[in-house]
């Protein structure tokens, strides 16, 4: 039973461009790039930011760092400079009010800035690769003042009978309403910010700031409160949730909507009719999924709907673990508790062609690695091609980490072992005898890689096969991944 209680745990963690603006021309159109453009730097802040001098504790940091570098989390209120070619540590200043959080959410674009809070809902730009904070930028504040009341009374038009909080319906609201407007990240390039604001007393909207500008623009005026938005593949289309209240559970307000930023034309989201707490997402840059009932392992009931035309298409009825794109079609996994059995199917959109292949036992998606589709069952790994092909693998993946330049992986199983193994993962060569990973992190040089273990960083040479340890911390002991990135030096 405990052999299957933590087989049922892991399978439950593992599913678990750049804009170029014209300087006279400030449409939205302008601001809108090709899908996979290059990411540039930010230029030189200017109308509203302002240069503030540079943050350095000594001459021994950023400035004096070369070849790869990690900027990494090492204890509760500590960052530091871990370079990787002297295995040495530099300490890295931050804000009183630190980043709030991990720090990938906060890196540009580019990967040459880190945002940071400052006091007054003013934001930092770190130069990563001096350490130096060079500019502070300020959003614009809200010019109405939110009432809650007024958008509770709102908010009760969405629901048959007034929801079950934890608080009062308006204190929900009130609280639903600081969560949104707290809400900004990078879009596209260096130069730009998607953020929250309220413009109306009952609702909250997304705008885009310009950082070289120091303006705002507001892109909908949809009502509601926004509780997320995601920008969609094309970068042109945003994804976006809107309700009154935010609590778990209660989703009965829960609206949706693609907003289309060249043309700023809103359109709503039609959910199924038999849609409870349902699960919406890009799918591709045309096609939102749409999980009918969401459930903790996959859910029930599956649409697409296509955002140029409005048409919707239920594709899946019944319950499945797994909906994921894969090679131009739907990778839908199912399982039957009856049978005890595993069914995988790859469904094509515009034909009536599917694959199918039934399988004993459970098994879960891990992840998809090149053109393969990796499952982790009771016992075994399992990858599949995109003709669901079989090959089976004596031990589950635990971590499966490509390296930069896709020559190499580092697979660590279930139990433990870890292996050097080539693209494919056809031939495997064991290494770090006796230690089990719970991170595997590339150099970007792929030179080798830094593995966390019983609480230590380590780094392993690939040329010499040597581990080098670097630090110990009791951040590194759980199944959390290191808050950290890699520095640019250009």
């Amino acid at each position: 039973m405990k052999t299957i209680a933590l087989f049922i745990i892991l399978a439950l963690l593992t599913l678990t461009g750049c804009l170029i603006l014209d300087e006279t021309d400030s449409s939205i159109e302008a601001t809108i790039a090709p899908l996979h453009p290059p990411v540039n730097k930010v230029e030189e802040p200017t109308m509203t930011t302002t240069i503030t001098e540079a943050v350095r504790p000594s001459s021994s940091t950023a400035e004096t760092i070369s070849g790869p570098t990690l900027l990494i989390q090492t204890d509760y209120h500590t960052f530091q400079y871990l370079e990787i070619n002297t295995r040495s540590f530099y300490p890295f200043p931050l804000p009183e009010q630190g980043i709030g959080g991990n720090l990938s959410p906060h890196i540009s674009p580019s990967g040459h800035y880190l945002r940071t809070n400052f006091q007054d809902g003013a934001f930092g730009l770190i130069d990563l690769s001096t350490g130096q904070t060079n500019a502070v930028h300020h959003l614009p504040d809200s010019p109405v003042y939110f009432d809650p009341h007024l958008a509770a009374q709102e908010a009760l038009a969405y629901f048959t009978e007034e929801p079950n909080t934890i608080l009062p319906l308006a204190d929900a609201v009130l609280a639903a309403y600081s969560e949104s407007i707290q809400t900004v990240q990078w879009y596209q390039s260096d130069r730009f910010w998607l953020f929250v604001l309220g413009k109306e007393n009952t609702s909250t909207n997304l705008h885009l700031f310009d950082l070289k500008k120091g303006e705002a623009r507001q892109l909908e005026t949809l009502p509601g409160l926004v509780k997320g938005f995601w920008v969609g593949p094309s970068g042109e289309d945003v994804l976006i949730k809107k309700s009154f209240v935010f609590e778990p559970g209660i989703w009965q307000d829960d609206r949706y909507y693609t907003l289309n930023l060249i043309s700023q034309e809103t359109k709503p989201v039609t959910l199924p009719n038999d849609s409870q707490n349902p699960t919406v997402f890009w799918l591709t840059h045309e096609l939102i999924g749409i999980i009918h009932q969401s459930q903790t392992v996959g859910g029930i009931g599956f649409s697409v709907v296509n955002i140029l035309t409005g048409e919707q298409q239920a594709l899946i009825q019944d319950a499945f673990t797994t909906i994921r794109y894969f090679d131009d079609r739907l990778l839908i996994i199912q399982h039957h508790h009856e049978e005890q059995t595993t069914q995988i199917t790859l469904m094509s959109f515009t034909i009536d062609d599917h694959l199918t292949r039934t399988m004993e036992g459970f098994c879960f998606f891990f992840r998809f690695h090149n053109n393969l589709i990796i499952l982790n069952c009771e016992d075994e790994g399992i990858l599949l091609d995109n003709d669901l092909h079989l090959r089976v693998l004596t031990d589950p993946i635990f971590i499966l980490a490509q390296a930069p330049d896709h020559k190499i992986n580092v697979l660590v199983t279930r139990t433990g072992q870890t292996y050097l193994s080539d693209p494919t993962i056809t031939s495997k060569t064991p290494i770090l005898s006796g230690t089990h990973p719970l991170e595997i992190r590339w150099l970007p040089d792929s030179s080798g890689f830094l593995y966390r273990a019983d609480g230590q960083l380590w780094l392993y040479d690939l040329q010499n096969k040597e581990s080098h340890f670097l630090l110990a911390s009791p951040l590194f002991d759980d199944y959390t991944n290191i808050n950290a990135v890699w520095v640019k030096s250009e």
